[in-house]
């Protein structure tokens, strides 16, 4: 969804000339700092799939609830590493049009992709689950 929705935006964005912006030394850093952050968020929320050894996939079974690294602080660090990333991108790109379309973007996200995960979720884990909404945040 993310690639989809940043292609779309740059294209129509550079094609019509719409909330296009000029490159500078600032918008170069800004993007990179933002593209290192995303990565290292994204990298990060990895690391506890791995040691539980349970799949990162979203539509296989989850065998353990994750709630410790990057999951003490978010629900969803992946996709806010993800949102960083696509971020970093317009920036980069000069495309304000990517930019303004995250938002629309992440209700989506919370609408129809998060929030059938945490239904999945609270099937799986039930009340741990519950507990575990009560005290981190969906996003950071």
């Amino acid at each position: 969804m993310f690639l989809l929705c940043g292609l779309a935006g740059w294209l129509i964005g550079s094609r019509l000339g719409f909330l296009v912006f000029e490159q500078s030394k600032i918008t170069g850093i800004l993007g990179l700092v933002l593209l290192a952050l995303g990565f290292l968020l994204g990298t990060w929320s990895m690391l506890p799939f791995l040691a539980a050894k349970t799949s990162m996939l979203p539509w296989t079974a989850d065998s353990k609830l994750l709630t410790g690294g990057p999951y003490r602080f978010s629900r969803n660090p992946m996709y806010a590493g993800m949102a960083l990333i696509y971020s970093g991108v317009g920036v980069l790109l000069g495309s304000g049009l990517i930019i303004v379309l995250l938002v629309p973007l992440i209700v989506i996200m919370n609408r129809y992709v998060i929030s059938g995960e945490e239904a999945y979720l609270t099937r799986q884990f039930s009340d741990e689950y519950k507990t575990y909404q009560q005290k981190v945040r969906r996003w950071l």
